[in-house]
């Protein structure tokens, strides 16, 4: 099976269960990412008497496989002809127990092999980093849609933002480039990974690599060089540390950033 990242146990049994479209869904408690959940699966909401697929708490479980179920982001599955059911103590191990399922259906179609299957991650946190202002490249809001999810298939749960200067600061107006991330942009995609239990975490460069702030005639005058040289020949690149100046700069820009993100 193309699974991704595989999943810790596996016991495979006989026969196949054809889901439905659309697949109902019930959710035995409230699951913060329900809607995620049901959407990746091309779901409905139903009642339990109605279901196809059920999402229970972990104490349900089935004897060997309730460890997994209880683990932090654990769950426990169970595909029969007849039914699929979800065990886990987490909203994060529910997600991720409808993204197996999702990759089941992607891999079989709408008939996938039945089975029971054990996971729960090995890493507590699992990251990705994006560096757009490295590649040159511009934000794209109808890209990061379609990344966010396939990166909560395969249980990622930090996306970092490598930016330097690459965002709309409002506190630094007209210094972003073209294409830069704005803090529409970030509150948007926060919201969206929220939704596929991924921490969106900003990373702001406060010493080094601000060449793009300190190349500017506003900023110049903050730069840092190194004893003895020429001003006018070196490239600037780190900010003076001892600067009052500088510290305002650095913290309105790390304030926009608190305003535009949730992450700890």
């Amino acid at each position: 099976m193309l699974l991704a990242p595989p999943p810790r146990k596996v016991r495979k049994t006989s026969g196949v269960c054809r889901i439905p479209d659309p697949l109902p869904v019930w959710f035995e408690s409230p699951v913060r990412h329900s809607r995620a959940i049901t959407r990746e699966l091309g779901g409905r909401k139903a009642r339990r008497d109605s279901a196809f697929l059920s999402c229970r708490g972990a104490e349900g479980a089935p004897g060997e496989w309730r460890e997994w179920a209880l683990a932090d982001q654990g769950y426990a599955l169970r595909v029969t002809p007849e039914s699929i059911t979800v065990w886990a103590a987490t909203s994060a191990g529910a997600l991720y127990a409808g993204m197996t399922v999702a990759q089941l259906v992607r891999e079989y179609g709408r008939e996938i092999p039945c089975l029971t299957i054990g996971d729960a991650p090995l890493l507590r946190r699992r990251g990705v980093q994006l560096s757009f202002v490295q590649g040159h490249t511009a934000y794209r809001s109808s890209y990061m849609k379609h990344l966010v999810p396939e990166l909560a298939r395969w249980k990622i749960n930090e996306l970092y933002l490598y930016l330097e200067s690459f965002f709309d600061f409002p506190s630094l107006p007209h210094m972003a480039g073209p294409g830069a991330m704005t803090s529409a942009d970030a509150k948007a995609l926060d919201a969206l990974c929220v939704d596929y239990n991924i921490e969106l975490i900003p990373m702001l460069n406060t010493l080094g690599h601000c060449g793009e702030l300190l190349s500017t005639q506003r900023y110049n005058h903050l730069t840092e060089y190194p004893a003895g040289s020429d001003g006018r020949t070196v490239r600037p690149f780190n900010l003076c540390a001892s600067s009052k100046e500088t510290h305002k700069l650095v913290d309105g820009m790390l304030g926009d950033l608190l305003d535009s993100f949730s992450a700890e």
